[in-house]
């Protein structure tokens, strides 16, 4: 079977958080430690008029994501899209993406198939590698700090997944009551999404 799953957990992070985590995430990690600006553009098709019409819940429904990477002076765009496998858990998708040579001409392309942007999102993220699990923490613009970790693996082992990756969030001292149950772009979306 694929490994085409991610499994992720997020949380949202203390300004004390924000400033020691990196410390303690360089140095328990296998590589990364790379800063990376990220523009994020969600689509849904043109007919949606809320975000209730297009919040993610029954296996099937899914995000659709067109996105600009910039890492110092090189720049990547990518189409994503995550779709629900189990209902209502953020926490596991099976996720595909490709990359794209151009942002205008992709979003050219969604407009013609049936799609409209609906939210937009700009932040800053930090990667690293940790016992197999792959960790970032982000500045999201107008929304704060955060910690994401992610496990990209087959459907089987999902659980197992999550449990790592809960694991380590202990050990990096992030509390239950900060973990996200859905996810912070989601909470973003209910907020500033506009149709």
């Amino acid at each position: 079977m694929a490994n085409n799953q991610e499994i992720e957990v997020r949380a949202i992070l203390t300004a004390a958080q924000r400033r020691t985590l990196p410390k303690k995430l360089r140095a328990g990690s296998k590589g990364g430690n790379r800063e990376t600006r990220l523009s994020d553009i969600y689509y849904c098709p043109k007919k949606t008029g809320s975000f209730r019409q297009i919040e993610m819940q029954k296996p099937g429904s899914y995000s659709l994501r067109l996105r600009e990477s910039r890492e110092g002076n090189k720049s990547r765009t990518s189409l994503n899209v995550k779709i629900i496998t189990s209902r209502g858990d953020h926490n596991s998708w099976r996720e595909l993406e490709i990359a794209v040579s151009s942002l205008a001409e992709s979003e050219k392309i969604l407009a013609a198939l049936g799609f409209k942007p609906f939210f937009r999102l700009e932040k800053t993220r930090r990667t690293f590698h940790m016992r197999g699990v792959t960790v970032a923490v982000e500045d999201i613009k107008n929304f704060g700090p955060v910690i994401e970790a992610e496990i990209i693996t087959s459907r089987k082992r999902e659980t197992a997944a999550k449990q790592k990756i809960l694991n380590l969030l202990t050990d990096l001292e992030i509390k239950k009551e900060q973990i996200v149950k859905k996810s912070v772009t989601n909470l973003l979306m209910r907020k500033m999404s506009r149709f």
